[in-house]
């Protein structure tokens, strides 16, 4: 029997999520992401990411089952950054 009801439950878990997201902590790392969080890591708008996911050259990995569902693997957004570094 738990101490907490059910909504003091999902407000504990929220309060934990939000402590480890800014200390930098994924508590489950995502493999896929959806277009929003794509532009948030390559830090570009809707346009530069359809151009850059259009580009075989970026490396970046797509699955499209519709127009609308777009998933792009996390760590083939992480490499393109990587290897577009300017030292």
């Amino acid at each position: 029997m738990s101490r907490f009801d059910k909504k003091d439950q999902e407000v504990i878990k929220n309060i934990v999520k939000e402590a480890f997201n800014e200390m930098g902590f994924q508590l489950q790392d995502e493999i896929w992401v959806n277009s929003q969080r794509a532009m948030e890591i390559l830090n570009c708008k809707r346009t530069q990411l359809f151009l850059l996911a259009s580009d075989p050259s970026t490396g970046i990995v797509v699955s499209r089952m519709n127009r609308k569902n777009t998933l792009y693997l996390k760590s083939s957004l992480l490499q393109f950054i990587d290897k577009n570094i300017l030292e």
